[in-house]
């Protein structure tokens, strides 16, 4: 297709990095690297500000607030610079800033500027209300998995406004998944230690407490074993009392927010995504994606759109949600099976490459814009 103007729409309230933030890097670096021109409106105070810009990408500077003044103001500078640098395709990566759309039209006059939005999830009942708005103001809505597009119909989206597109590893395709020695020595594991992990924010309905739950229930029967939790949030004191309270806090290993979580995945043995199977926005998981890319099998609930990534006894285990019981007993068989920990980390690996890269993304988003440009 030719090559477009893009603006994506972007924030960021918190100081650790989410899932919105990451794919929205990932997918202005994949539409730039095929001839996209890309420009990336955020927050000022954004974790990426200086990565958009070292990316070659034109960063423009907008509260993105959640008052009504801040909504004036970020249309204002919206319908600016559309007007000011003929933007093709204006890509909202979330719900609020999609209310934006309908001040999108009119701000150039030579041509209209369409207009789409990512859905990575969002409350349940938000659904009924940006239902009936994206079918009269946006010409496109992508949900970040099959599920999640099905639930945008469910809940009103026209069906023929509606696509989806995976969200690839946030690390990338890494070549060397073999274990990284000096990050195991920088958190004081012992090199032959098998390495259980997981990897999100700290907040109640990621269900990490579930994940530590099934650490004191492993260590019961292999007492070598050691556990790493990535990421902040606002439940990381409360989990860290709780390990306390099982006592097995010298075999887990809180290391906070990190930027090199491929050398992160390269010490697990097997990766866990707890997140309980009721919670409304799981998408499909960019950790389990960036695990699995690392070769590395998965033990997940299946929450989401996470079942299309993780195929059962294959590249991983399903079990039920909120059992920690399940949970443990399912590590327990992999470290148990070392051959069967493999084959699926390699299956794994193969299913990442198969469907969920960013040449994947990019063929679905140009899909997308060629179905919003078309539309009169």
């Amino acid at each position: 297709m030719r090559r477009l103007k893009v603006l994506l729409v972007t924030r960021v309230d918190r100081v650790d990095i989410g899932g919105v933030q990451l794919s929205t890097l990932i997918m202005a670096n994949a539409l730039q690297n095929v001839g996209h021109q890309v420009y990336v409106m955020c927050n000022s105070d954004h974790p990426f500000v200086d990565e958009f810009t070292k990316q070659g990408l034109t960063v423009v500077s907008a509260p993105l607030g959640l008052s009504i003044l801040s909504l004036i103001t970020d249309v204002g500078i919206l319908r600016r610079f559309v007007a000011q640098n003929p933007i093709d395709i204006v890509h909202f990566q979330y719900a609020r800033s999609a209310f934006m759309a309908p001040f999108c039209r009119g701000a150039r006059k030579s041509a209209k500027v369409r207009t789409v939005w990512t859905c990575r999830g969002i409350q349940k009942r938000a659904y009924w209300i940006m239902g009936p708005f994206a079918n009269r103001f946006i010409d496109v809505v992508i949900g970040n998995c099959q599920q999640e597009r099905d639930k945008l119909i469910q809940r009103g989206v026209s069906s023929r406004k509606v696509a989806f597109a995976y969200n690839p590893p946030a690390i990338g395709i890494p070549e060397d998944t073999t274990k990284d020695s000096r990050l195991l020595k920088e958190f004081n594991i012992d090199s032959t230690a098998p390495v259980i992990g997981t990897a999100s924010r700290l907040s109640p309905e990621r269900g990490v407490k579930y994940f530590i739950e099934a650490a004191a229930k492993i260590l019961v029967h292999n007492s070598h074993v050691k556990f790493v939790i990535a990421g902040g949030g606002p439940l990381e004191q409360k989990l860290k009392e709780l390990a306390e309270s099982l006592q097995i806090s010298q075999h887990i290993r809180f290391v906070g927010t990190r930027r090199d979580m491929s050398r992160v995945y390269s010490i697990l043995d097997i990766f866990v995504n707890p997140i309980p199977a009721a919670y409304g926005v799981a998408g499909t998981g960019n950790t389990t994606a960036e695990a699995m890319v690392c070769a590395r099998p998965v033990v997940t609930t299946g929450a989401g759109g996470i079942a299309e990534m993780v195929v059962d006894g294959v590249t991983g285990i399903v079990v039920p949600s909120r059992d920690s019981d399940a949970l443990a007993a399912a590590c327990l068989r992999l470290l148990n099976d070392r051959k069967l920990m493999e084959e699926m980390g390699k299956a794994g690996r193969a299913r990442i490459l198969s469907k969920f890269t960013s040449r994947h993304l990019v063929e679905e988003l140009e899909r997308c814009y060629s179905q919003a440009l078309a539309d009169d």
